[in-house]
């Protein structure tokens, strides 16, 4: 019973959300986008989101379209982080960003 004792433990605690450095990114992200993935691979809607675009809006569709389509520049690679934020990795430094490279 004393192993589950941090089970106990204010959720914020529990999960890391009261550390400064979460507090700091979940700041970040209220000033910055980030492509936020539900499934697998994101969504043209998901997309949009990003960038800012209406799905609706049929003139800059195109523009979200090419963002799914287009590789990302060597040697960057991308994976789903926590909370479904598409994370991108630069693998000759180890930067990594939730801004796209384009």
């Amino acid at each position: 019973e004393e192993t589950l004792e941090y089970l106990d433990a204010d959720p914020f605690v529990l999960f890391g959300i009261d550390d400064p450095l979460t507090q700091q990114a979940l700041a970040k992200l209220e000033k910055f986008p980030a492509l936020l993935c539900d499934g697998a691979v994101p969504t043209l809607d998901e997309w949009a989101y990003y960038l800012r675009i209406e799905p609706k809006d049929k003139e800059l569709l195109w523009l979200v379209r090419a963002m799914m389509e287009t590789d990302l520049p060597k040697p960057w690679t991308c994976y789903k982080g926590i909370g479904s934020i598409v994370c991108y990795l630069r693998a000759d430094t180890g930067q990594v960003t939730w801004k796209h490279p384009f």
